[in-house]
């Protein structure tokens, strides 16, 4: 099916159609590129903030273990423990404690007696001697390994930040100390207030989770399949909204002081700064795109007007040498390019068509002149065709009357032969007994023959016997032969009487 579209036209729209195609592929792949370079720098800065979480734990931590390694230093605290004086142990630290839990955000201050017995709870003296072996998995290592044993635990009082530290006199390990710092809601407080960035604590509770605490008033953009995914180590990002605000969320594993799960922390950011550059990006790259889908139409236009026009003439003198008009002036082209070609061999076949134009005329003319060449001599040849007709009938009745005057003499002399017929008839009958007497004298003539050459045969026999006799009758024999030869030779025009037997001398 033919296009109504002009080739100008459909040029600059397949150029227009391939630059929008081009055009919106970058579009997407640009799209995708920052879409990509989005997700990446979520990622980047919740992990930072992650990350920041971890050393604010573990920063506190060794804050809490400073804390106890001073106390566990100190030799009335040595002292203390060696004489198991509790009561010595309160007047030393209970104003202590005071101070630092509004100070420093203690929340646990306490002694322990091998291998995890609650020796002393300064924040509460008045409870102790309880087993804590099964639950403070810190004060256990500690006690036994001699170490110091720093990180996130529960315990009666919940989740805490621990900084297990063993005293030990003169070699002799006595038992330990521990500072408990806050990790409750003015710890995601403080952390929000710094980082600029939601917190939320999901601790694991056999099979399921439930909310510690955190800054995002209960709620949550992951669910319990993902919280179990990160309590095993997994993280996981999300772009969604806050009300009405962009934002990205992470969430990722937490472990205790062993690095054993505990449960999941949901990170949660103010996005809409890298959505309004997306959204920049995304109307910087429509209006690139706009503009050049415009250019590449004006630029279309005109390339295929540069194509088109030159190719519209060319069409133009085609039509007219096809019509016949072979006087059409072919535009001259100087470019090398395929239209240039194309110029030129249009102007070749118009040169052809030309010559070819010629070359019929002369064709014609010559056959013009030798058809009336033709016709004069078969003129000519029919003139003296008809003149020889002339005179061959001329001839012919001469010949005619000629032949009536010999049939008139013709028919006397057969008249006059058969008048002679008759009478050579009569004569031809007379001849005819000649004729069987001449056979019958003729057949004994015949019979008188065959007996002479029997004869001959009979001598020519003997003459054989008497050559073998001897070379002496030789001759003889020779000469008779000869005699006999001449004798046969003259035998048949002599009459020879059958009856006479021939007798040789």
């Amino acid at each position: 099916m033919r296009s109504p579209l002009g080739l100008r036209m459909r040029i600059t729209v397949a150029l227009a159609l391939t630059a929008a195609a081009t055009a919106l592929i970058a579009v997407l792949g640009a799209m995708w590129i920052i879409a990509g370079i989005i997700d990446r720098a979520d990622q980047r800065e919740l992990r930072s903030h992650y990350d920041a979480l971890l050393s604010r734990i573990a920063e506190e931590s060794h804050r809490a273990a400073a804390m106890s390694a001073v106390v566990a230093a100190m030799p009335a605290t040595q002292e203390a423990m060696a004489k198991q004086d509790r009561e010595a142990l309160v007047r030393l630290f209970g104003p202590v404690f005071a101070a630092t839990k509004s100070e420093y955000g203690v929340e646990q201050f306490q002694f322990h007696t091998p291998p995890a017995t609650s020796f002393l709870r300064v924040h509460q003296p008045a409870k102790f001697g309880d087993d804590l072996s099964s639950f403070r998995k810190t004060v256990v290592d500690a006690n036994q390994a001699h170490k110091v044993v720093v990180g996130l635990e529960g315990g009666v009082a919940g989740l805490g930040i621990r900084g297990v530290v063993p005293i030990a006199q003169a070699g002799r390990h006595l038992g330990s100390v521990e500072f408990g710092l806050t990790f409750g809601q003015s710890f995601l407080d403080d952390f929000k207030t710094n980082r600029h960035v939601d917190i939320a604590f999901h601790l694991a509770d056999g099979a399921s989770f439930k909310l510690f605490g955190g800054t995002l008033k209960g709620m949550s953009f992951f669910d319990a399949a993902d919280y179990g995914r990160a309590a095993g180590g997994d993280f996981t990002v999300r772009q969604a909204k806050l009300d009405t605000m962009p934002i990205a969320a992470l969430l990722g594993p937490v472990k205790d002081f062993s690095g054993k799960p505990l449960g999941a922390v949901e990170l949660v950011m103010d996005n809409a700064e890298y959505v309004a550059s997306a959204d920049r990006a995304w109307m910087l790259a429509i209006a690139i795109a706009a503009l050049g889908l415009v250019l590449a139409a004006i630029v279309g236009y005109l390339i295929a007007r540069g194509i088109s026009r030159p190719i519209l003439s060319i069409t133009s003198v085609m039509r007219e040498l096809a019509d016949g008009r072979l006087d059409v002036a072919v535009p001259e082209s100087k470019a090398n390019d395929e239209v240039g070609a194309m110029v030129k061999a249009v102007a070749v076949f118009r040169d052809n068509a030309v010559n070819f134009s010629k070359l019929q005329d002369d064709q014609r003319e010559a056959k013009t002149q030798s058809e009336a060449e033709k016709r004069r001599a078969f003129a000519a040849l029919a003139d003296n065709f008809e003149a020889s007709i002339r005179d061959v009938v001329t001839t012919v009745s001469s010949a005619a009357v000629e032949m009536e005057h010999t049939a008139r003499s013709m028919s006397d002399i057969v008249d006059q032969s058969r008048n002679q017929t008759r009478a050579v008839s009569s004569a031809s009958a007379l001849a005819s007994e000649n004729v069987q007497t001449v056979a019958a004298a003729a057949e004994e003539l015949s019979s008188s023959m065959t007996e002479i050459s029997r004869r001959l045969a009979h001598a020519t026999e003997v003459v054989g016997k008497a050559a073998s006799d001897g070379r002496q009758s030789n001759e003889r024999v020779q000469s008779l032969a000869d005699a006999a030869q001449k004798s046969a030779t003259s035998s048949p025009s002599s009459t020879v009487s059958p009856d006479r037997p021939i007798c040789w001398r």
